[in-house]
């Protein structure tokens, strides 16, 4: 299962509905970031909401520019994720690749060879992704396997 997430509170939806649906048994995720090299940003709202699972991570406001600090950001990101399917007994790894979301999220999905892909209804992309057409609905059309879409 490829569980790709972007910091936003539907990316934290799909965390929990991977550990819902998930069997521990058997089951693995593999949690994937993907930045955008021009966007480079995380937001701050959910940094301050995992703030609520660990309070030794400061939520402050980081500048656009940071390259490093986005990526270590992306990380943290990862980390959390992780950490809430490890808490439900689900195994899993954690990527974070630069690149094109649709298209990272479908090479990571064949390379893997997912069987589902869970991924929030929305994301982070404002007003590119209202002329774009949003990163799940790209998925959706072009994965190689079943995607379940979070709300």
């Amino acid at each position: 299962m490829l569980v790709p997430i972007d910091g936003s509170e539907y990316s934290l939806k799909a965390i929990e509905a991977a550990a819902k649906v998930t069997d521990p048994k058997k089951g693995f995720a593999t949690v994937l970031t993907v930045l955008e090299p021009s966007v480079m940003q995380l937001p701050q709202t959910y940094l301050e909401r995992i703030t609520l699972y660990d309070a030794s991570i400061p939520a402050v406001v980081i500048p656009k520019s940071t390259h490093d600090v986005m990526l270590e950001r992306a990380r943290i990101i990862v980390t959390k994720a992780q950490e809430i399917l490890t808490s439900s007994g689900i195994r899993s790894d954690g990527k974070v690749i630069k690149g094109k979301p649709v298209k990272s999220i479908i090479d990571e999905a064949k390379a893997e060879g997912s069987d589902l892909i869970i991924i929030g209804s929305h994301g982070i992309g404002g007003m590119a992704k209202l002329l774009l057409g949003s990163v799940s609905s790209h998925v959706v059309e072009e994965a190689p396997c079943s995607v379940l879409v979070v709300r």
